[in-house]
């Protein structure tokens, strides 16, 4: 992502090594802060990607 220039994130999804989704850890959470300083909370976190 940032080798390419971009440094906007819409939306994240994590998958969790059983195959279900599940939040972000902490350490993508401080980089999406750091990253998007001040816009970071207009981030799209898809908990239930089934739905």
């Amino acid at each position: 992502m940032i080798t390419n220039g971009e440094s906007n994130i819409t939306r994240v999804l994590a998958i969790m090594p059983n195959g279900k989704t599940g939040a972000q850890c902490g350490a993508c959470r401080e980089f999406m802060a750091q990253l998007m300083e001040g816009h970071y909370q207009d981030v799209e976190v898809m908990l239930d990607y089934e739905h």
